[in-house]
C-alpha cells in the first residue's frame, strides 16, 4: 500500500506541474507577441537607414566623351599629308594595361617622321592591345599641334 500511495502522490505532482506549465505558456505567449511590433519597427527603421545611405552604382557601358576625335575632323588625304617627327606619346587614361606594353604600339616609329594617318593607326593598335588583354577601349587622338612631336592620346577603358 505505501507504494501505491507514493505513486499516487507522484502522479498528482506530475499532473500539477503539467497544468502549471500549460497555463504559464498561455500567459507568456501574449506578452511575447507584444514585443514583436517593437522589433519590427527596429528592423524596418534599420532598413530605411540602409536605403537612405545607398547610392546606386553608375550604369555600366556608358562613356562620356568630352574629347573631340581628330580622326573625324580630318580627311584621310589630309591625314596622309600632315607629317611630323614623333618624339613621345602620352596615353591619358591608361590604367589596366602597363605603359611598357602600350609602348610596343609606337616604339618602332619613335624619332621618325610619320603622318597623322600613322598616328591614327597607332591608336588602333592600342585598342588591339586592350582587346588581346580581354578589355574594351577606345583610343582617341584629340585635336592638337603635332609640331613638337609630343603627342597625347586619350584612352577610354571599360
Amino acid at each position: 500500500m505505501p507504494l501505491r500511495k507514493a505513486l499516487s502522490h507522484w502522479f498528482d505532482a506530475v499532473r500539477r506541474v503539467s497544468i502549471s506549465l500549460a497555463t504559464s505558456a498561455f500567459m507568456v505567449g501574449p506578452s511575447l507577441s507584444q514585443t514583436i511590433p517593437e522589433r519590427i519597427d527596429s528592423v524596418v527603421s534599420d532598413q530605411n537607414e540602409i536605403i537612405r545611405r545607398y547610392s546606386a552604382p553608375r550604369k555600366p557601358g556608358t562613356i562620356d566623351l568630352s574629347v573631340p576625335d581628330a580622326r573625324k575632323a580630318t580627311s584621310s588625304e589630309q591625314a596622309e599629308k600632315t607629317m611630323f617627327t614623333l618624339r613621345s606619346i602620352t596615353v591619358r587614361g591608361a590604367v589596366t594595361v602597363p605603359s611598357a606594353t602600350l609602348e610596343q604600339a609606337w616604339a618602332a616609329q619613335r624619332n621618325k617622321k610619320i603622318s597623322a594617318a600613322d598616328l591614327y593607326a597607332i591608336a588602333e593598335r592600342i585598342d588591339e592591345i586592350y582587346q588581346k588583354a580581354g578589355y574594351f577601349s577606345w583610343a582617341v587622338v584629340p585635336e592638337q599641334d603635332f609640331s613638337s612631336g609630343n603627342v597625347v592620346i586619350v584612352l577610354y577603358e571599360s
